[in-house]
């Protein structure tokens, strides 16, 4: 969830090469060509529900979505990961916290940016 570029699905389509990566973004304007072919890319808005089957795949994998996806909106995604992904299968959340330590310059920045976007959306979000 959340594939972006695309680069993360293509590092672990080099680890596991006969397995069909599927990566799901709002946009799929920022992946590279050509794609491999175990890797297929599905535009959908993961808050409008995943257009898949329940227990579909045996791994998720979601990355840098805290910016992206509404705080009382967590639950119900957390929900649709658990609904496709098969029992027994595998589901991680990979998120960026303010704790980095030491943090350069460049990271304080980028940290200071989500925090900032955090609390703009959670500012919306409760009006």
């Amino acid at each position: 969830m959340g594939a972006g570029t695309g680069i993360w699905a293509f590092e672990l389509q080099a680890f596991f090469p006969h397995a069909l990566i599927v990566g799901v973004d709002v946009s799929l304007q920022s992946l590279p060509q050509p794609v491999p072919p175990t890797c297929v890319f599905v535009r959908a808005n993961v808050l409008d529900g995943l257009p898949f089957p329940d227990a579909q795949f045996s791994s998720t994998h979601q990355r840098l979505l805290v910016a992206a996806i509404p705080a009382q909106a967590w639950p119900g995604f957390v929900r649709e990961l658990v609904r496709v992904t098969r029992p027994g299968g595998w589901i991680e959340l990979l998120e960026l916290s303010d704790g980095i330590q030491p943090a350069g310059p460049a990271t304080r920045r980028l940290l200071d940016w989500f925090t900032g976007i955090s609390r703009q959306l959670e500012a919306a979000q409760s009006q």
